[in-house]
């Protein structure tokens, strides 16, 4: 789907603001055979290698080098050709469910880290036991990660869930109301 010239109407540009704040940067260790990816990570985006040399006056720089991913069928033929075989300045990495392998001119097994989206964290709603009341523990509980405009949407969602739970159909009325507005105007 392609974006529109409308600067405050472009749904590719809302999306990508709506997950830029998912998006993040990790180093990545080294196990034995793989490196390990994030414990919270939702999808894998570039892994990028630091390849520092050094010059014949001794200075060292280090470039940050995107490795191109490929599928693990394609390695063999790759490093077979002298042309396509991975360089420290033209790396390549293949992944799994295990992690990612990352060659250059041998496997790498340092300086790579990677951009990724992560999963955004659980919410809690914790409370404590007041004279045989509950109140909000605001210390111990984790709120939504999201987007602001993603907000009314939730907000209704929770009061059409919780107007069907105690079967209060005027909650539920105002839910479903909120949510036939929001797809009236989504078709204009």
């Amino acid at each position: 789907m392609h974006g529109n010239d409308t600067e405050y109407s472009d749904m590719l540009n809302i999306l990508n603001e709506k997950i830029n704040i998912f998006e993040t940067t990790a180093s990545l260790t080294y196990n034995t055979d793989h490196f390990n990816l994030p414990a919270n990570i939702y999808r894998l985006g570039t892994i990028i290698y630091s390849n520092t040399t050094t010059n014949n006056f001794g200075v060292q720089t280090t470039e940050q080098i995107e490795a191109e991913r490929i599928n693990k069928n394609e390695l063999l033929y790759i490093n077979l050709s002298p042309l396509t075989k991975p360089t420290n300045t033209r790396p390549i990495f293949t992944s799994d469910t295990t992690g990612v392998n990352v060659y250059g001119a041998s496997e790498l097994i340092t300086d790579v880290s990677c951009n990724y989206i992560k999963k955004p964290t659980t919410p809690n709603w914790a409370y404590q036991i007041v004279f045989g009341e509950p109140l909000y523990d605001a210390a111990n509980s984790i709120d939504f990660e999201l987007h602001p405009s993603d907000e009314t949407e939730l907000v209704t969602k929770i009061l059409e869930s919780a107007g069907l739970l105690i079967k209060d159909i005027n909650f539920y009325q105002v839910g479903d109301k909120e949510e036939m507005e929001t797809v009236q105007q989504e078709k204009q």
